[in-house]
């Protein structure tokens, strides 16, 4: 199989270096069991979503730890120094930057589902998740950007790998690793969650709404149902007010 067919003027929207060996990394992307441990968020057709675009309309080269999907999309992996390179690639775009200014609203999942991929395997492996997952259009100028509404903006000047310790909005102290930050997406290790993982992510103005948006996505593993039920109340109360 030519496994750079197509692949000349491809975009590279990711590349992630996780703590795995490359046969580990391949398994997790090619076992539906496991592709749930880490794909998307939970809602009720999470299953069939993952059998479609993993299964029935994807194309996999076992030797080459390359896969691509039905719509162009594609995975590669790649040995590095103790562990995997991951590279996500996409079709290149038209000319200009597009109506959002750029901001393409697949690039930034694939980057969120290769950052909770990472954490599943680096942190939590063989372990089922329960997330928490909220979207919405900011419903006042004070909502954007998200970082700042809720009261985690200094953590832009924290580096990836450093611990960190900050109050929110909520009312709520949250402490544990800065895991990533991209142009538009801060994500985050909470200790007090069970070691889960945050993910947010600013929706610039004109993609959605002319105060811009945000989506959160926390990803939890062996938290107790109680205290998960208790997080997402909290969450969805504070987030309801200020998205839409």
């Amino acid at each position: 199989m030519d496994t750079n067919k197509g692949h000349a003027n491809a975009r590279v929207i990711a590349e992630v270096a996780i703590a795995a060996p490359v046969e580990r990394v391949w398994e997790a992307l090619r076992d539906p069991r496991q592709v749930r441990r880490w794909f998307g968020w939970d809602y009720e057709g999470i299953e069939a979503e993952i059998d479609e675009i993993f299964g029935e309309r994807a194309t996999a080269d076992d030797d080459e730890h390359d896969l691509r999907f039905a719509d162009g999309d594609r995975y590669r992996l790649r040995p590095l120094q103790g562990g995997t390179l991951v590279q996500v690639t996409r079709a290149a775009l038209g000319d200009g930057p597009g109506p959002d200014g750029g901001y393409d609203e697949i690039d930034e999942g694939w980057l969120t589902f290769t950052q909770q991929l990472r954490f599943l395997l680096e942190r939590h492996d063989g372990q089922d998740r329960r997330t928490l997952f909220l979207d919405g259009a900011a419903r006042s100028p004070a909502a954007f950007p998200p970082a700042d509404a809720l009261g985690i903006g200094a953590l832009a000047s924290v580096l990836p790998g450093d611990l960190y310790r900050t109050a929110t909005a909520l009312g709520e102290e949250l402490g544990g690793e800065v895991w990533f930050r991209s142009d538009n997406q801060l994500g985050v290790t909470v200790d007090g969650w069970g070691d889960a993982l945050l993910i947010l992510l600013a929706v610039p103005p004109g993609a959605r709404s002319e105060h811009g948006g945000a989506q959160l996505v926390v990803t939890t593993y062996g938290l107790p149902g109680v205290a998960f039920l208790e997080l997402r109340e909290r969450w969805e109360a504070w987030w309801s007010q200020r998205y839409g």
